[in-house]
C-alpha cells in the first residue's frame, strides 16, 4: 500500500489474494430423505385405507374406526423415529468414522486444509544488485512463513530512500549505516530512517587492467572513483589507509579531494558512476570498484585486486559504518514479518551461498561481528 504521508507509513506488505471455500452445511429448510418417505408412506396408506374403507359395509364403521386410530399412532410411531435419525444425521455427518468423539469439545476450521489457498505475505526490498542466489536460499527458509521476499534492483539514478518513504517498497537493502546518517544530516523528511538488523560489508578495492602492484602506478596516475560522495570518500580512505595519500579530519561523514593534504604520486582523480567501473578500466590506470561489481565481471575479489580493502571490524571502527543493513521506517522495528526475513537472512544456508558467490568480497555480518565462512 503506498502511503503519501511522508512521517507515516502504514501496513506496506503486500498480500495476495486468498481465495476461500465454505463448508458445505445442511439448510434448514431442506426435508431430510426419511421424513418424506414417512410422510409419503402416511398418506398413501390413509389415503388407501380410506378408500378401502368407503367401500365396505356400513356395520363395519366401527371397526373401521378402531383400525384406522390403531393405524395412524403407528404412522406417528414411525414420523418420530424418522425425524430423530434425521437430526442424528445431520448435528454429525461423519458418525461413520468418529462414532466415539466426545461432543462435548470445542472445534475449531482449519483454513490451511487442501481445499483453501494459502495466503502469502510479499515483502518488496529496493536493491542495486539482483543478488538472486541469496534471495532464493533466504525464500526457501521463509516458506513455512508464507513470506517471499521480491527483491528489485534500481540503478544509482533512483533514490531508494524516497520509494522506501513513499511505500513503494518495504525495505532497503542497499545501504550502510554512515548512509543512513548522511541521508538524516541532508534532510528532515529521513528522519524516519531506522536499520533493523546487519546484512554484510563490500569491500571496495583497487583494480587494473595495466599494472599487476599497486607500487607500478606511475607519477600522475588516473584513478577512478566513484562519482558519489560516500563512496567516492570511502575510496579515498582506502588510499590513505594504505598511505598512499593523507587526508585531513575536517569533514564530516566522508573526505574528497580537498582533504587530501599529501599526494606523493600526484595521482588525479576521475569520477566514474560505481557501476560502470568495470568497464572503464581500460580507460585509466586504475579504478575502485566494489566486491559485487567485481563478481559480475568474473573477478575475484580477493586475489585480482592491486590493492585490497582489507576488513578489520573488530579494531577499526570507521569500518563498522559500511556494513550494509536492513533499512525502514519508524515503527518497522516491532514489524514481525521484518523480523522473520531478518532471521531467515542469517541462516548457515545463506552464509554458504556467499561464501560460494561473492569469494570472500562480500561478508555477512550478524550483530556488528563478520561471519567466518571458511567454516563453511
Amino acid at each position: 500500500m503506498k502511503n503519501s504521508n511522508l512521517g507515516i507509513k502504514r501496513s506496506r506488505v503486500n498480500r495476495t489474494s486468498e481465495t476461500s471455500y465454505p463448508l458445505k452445511t445442511s439448510s434448514a429448510s431442506q426435508t431430510p430423505f426419511s421424513t418424506k418417505l414417512a410422510a409419503n408412506l402416511s398418506t398413501n396408506l390413509t389415503s388407501s385405507f380410506s378408500a378401502s374403507s368407503a367401500s365396505r359395509a356400513p356395520f363395519s364403521t366401527k371397526i373401521s374406526a378402531k383400525l384406522s386410530a390403531i393405524l395412524s399412532t403407528v404412522i406417528s410411531i414411525v414420523l418420530l423415529l424418522a425425524g430423530v435419525l434425521a437430526l442424528g444425521a445431520c448435528s454429525n455427518p461423519d458418525s461413520g468414522s468418529n462414532a466415539n468423539l466426545d461432543t462435548s469439545s470445542n472445534y475449531s476450521v482449519n483454513t490451511n486444509s487442501d481445499s483453501s489457498k494459502t495466503q502469502t505475505t510479499i515483502v518488496n526490498v529496493a536493491s542495486r544488485y539482483d543478488s538472486v542466489e541469496v534471495w532464493d536460499a533466504v525464500n526457501k527458509l521463509l516458506e513455512a512463513d508464507n513470506i517471499k521476499v521480491v527483491n528489485k534492483a534500481y540503478d544509482a539514478a533512483v533514490n531508494l530512500n524516497d520509494l522506501l518513504i513513499a511505500g513503494d517498497v518495504d525495505l532497503n537493502v542497499a545501504q550502510h549505516y554512515a548512509a543512513i546518517d548522511y541521508f538524516k544530516s541532508a534532510d528532515k523528511k529521513y528522519d524516519v530512517l531506522v536499520p533493523l538488523g546487519d546484512i554484510h560489508i563490500s569491500t571496495i578495492d583497487l583494480y587494473s587492467n595495466k599494472y599487476k602492484d599497486v607500487n607500478e602506478l606511475p607519477n600522475g596516475a588516473n584513478i577512478a572513483i566513484p562519482n558519489d560522495a560516500m563512496n567516492g570518500g570511502r575510496a579515498l580512505m582506502v588510499l590513505a589507509k594504505a598511505d598512499l595519500i593523507t587526508l585531513d579530519s575536517n569533514y564530516v561523514g566522508f573526505p574528497d579531494e580537498t582533504n587530501i593534504t599529501a599526494n606523493p604520486k600526484n595521482f588525479h582523480f576521475v569520477k566514474i558512476d560505481s557501476s560502470s567501473m568495470i568497464r572503464v578500466l581500460d580507460d585509466v590506470d586504475a579504478g575502485f570498484a566494489y566486491s559485487l561489481n567485481a563478481v559480475d565481471a568474473n573477478l575475484n575479489p580477493i586475489i585480482d585486486p592491486i590493492l585490497n580493502d582489507k576488513l578489520d571490524l573488530q579494531n577499526d571502527a570507521t569500518q563498522k559504518q559500511f556494513v550494509i543493513v536492513f533499512t525502514g521506517v519508524n515503527g518497522d522495528e516491532k514489524n514481525e514479518v521484518y523480523q522473520k526475513v531478518v532471521k531467515a537472512f542469517h541462516n548457515d544456508e545463506v552464509y554458504k551461498v556467499y561464501k560460494e558467490v561473492y569469494k570472500g568480497g562480500n561478508i555477512p555480518v550478524a550483530d556488528g561481528k563478520p561471519i567466518d565462512l571458511s567454516k563453511f
